[in-house]
């Protein structure tokens, strides 16, 4: 999982979607908003309206931070990020959320 120095806390999210400069990208996983910054960091937004149990939205949410750990593992971006799931994510196993995770990363590079 990725490390909580990596993570946004919320006051970093609050001032992030302040902020001037953000891009947003879409896909079947998700909403994912962006912008370049000083360094790594990113967020999971995963609603209880799409997934009542908890322990499912905190295993969709470890999925995802751990894509993100070897994103930058592989590629050291220096964005930051915030990825708001969509309905149907909590549904998808995890070899089809990977391949939506990647696309929706190549469209942050174009």
């Amino acid at each position: 999982m990725l490390p909580s120095t990596k993570r946004l806390s919320r006051y970093i999210f609050t001032a992030f979607l302040a902020s001037p400069g953000i891009k947003t990208v879409f896909n079947p996983l998700g909403t994912l908003k962006y912008k370049e910054g000083s360094g790594f960091r990113a967020s999971v937004v995963i609603s209880s309206k799409y997934e009542k149990r908890a322990v499912s939205r905190n295993k969709l949410r470890r999925r995802l931070y751990s894509l993100f750990e070897q994103y930058i593992k592989d590629f050291g971006g220096t964005s930051e990020y915030i990825l708001y799931t969509s309905k149907q994510a909590p549904k998808l196993d995890y070899t089809q959320i990977k391949v939506l995770f990647n696309e929706l990363l190549k469209k942050t590079t174009k």
